[in-house]
């Protein structure tokens, strides 16, 4: 798991932020997910790195970081596995209206499942954590 923090926190620390366009945040929420499920290209002129692959009371957490070839950062591409049911979330950069819309669709995650979100929340919380840690020291 610190092995999973620390490429974390270098993947924040080593992007050049931009700002999420709409294109980019619906590419991340449903694009990406069609493109990798029936085996085809991802997205041109972007780069995906895996950045958290954790399984936490029995449901799967997948966070991927999607950047332009340049290296900016776009946002985070977040699936979640649990049994019979699969969850896609896109997280922003630098967008507050993005931004509300991913807190939105994580609050209609309460009502479907509160345990996943328990543990969403806590994942990401302790990926936080690590990340000011590691810049601070």
């Amino acid at each position: 798991m610190k092995k999973i923090y620390l490429l974390f926190a270098f993947v924040f620390t080593t992007f050049i932020y931009s700002q999420t366009t709409l294109e980019e945040y619906n590419y991340m929420l449903s694009g990406y997910h069609i493109q990798k499920s029936n085996g085809l290209d991802l997205k041109n002129g972007y780069e995906f790195e895996e950045v958290l692959n954790e399984t936490l009371n029995g449901i799967n957490y997948n966070i991927v970081a999607m950047s332009k070839t340049n290296k900016s950062f776009v946002g985070l591409i977040v699936t979640i596995s649990a049994k019979d049911e699969q969850f896609y979330y896109a997280v922003p950069v630098e967008n507050s209206d993005l931004f509300l819309k991913y807190y939105q669709e994580l609050q209609e995650l309460k009502t479907v499942n509160n345990q996943i979100l328990i543990d969403y929340n806590y994942l990401t919380s302790t990926i936080l954590a690590s990340v000011f840690y590691n810049i601070k020291n």
